[in-house]
């Protein structure tokens, strides 16, 4: 019989070098019983969907240092995964909202994140 505290809910990846925030991510939808794995390297991340697969979603943030967010969902998209991506940003903006998309994002989130959106979404 499995505990109810296991999680139940999508196998998601959460990229940030920010480790406050990628943990802050991990907590709330972790919270939410959803499985979440946070890394702190875009390259990493990349090549855990592409070598590794079995995510549901992938969140990335827009603003990290080794590699942005748009490079994390060029690197993912010429891999060939599929999965979707939601991107998070302190610095939104329409002109990289509409890139985010193009590249191949399915969603977009500014920051602050509100915790029950976030959930909301991710459902």
């Amino acid at each position: 019989m499995p505990r109810s505290s296991q999680p139940t809910g999508p196998k998601i990846l959460v990229v940030d070098d920010v480790p406050d925030f990628a943990a802050m991510i991990k907590s709330i939808l972790s919270k939410a019983k959803m499985n979440v794995r946070a890394v702190l390297s875009p390259r990493r991340a990349v090549r855990d969907v592409t070598r590794i697969g079995g995510f549901d979603l992938l969140i990335t943030t827009l603003v990290m240092r080794e590699m942005g967010g748009f490079d994390v969902i060029r690197g993912v998209r010429s891999a060939g995964a599929s999965l979707p991506i939601m991107m998070i940003t302190g610095y939104g903006s329409e002109q990289s909202a509409i890139e985010a998309m193009r590249l191949g994002a399915s969603d977009y989130m500014t920051k602050p994140v509100v915790p029950e959106e976030l959930v909301a979404r991710v459902k």
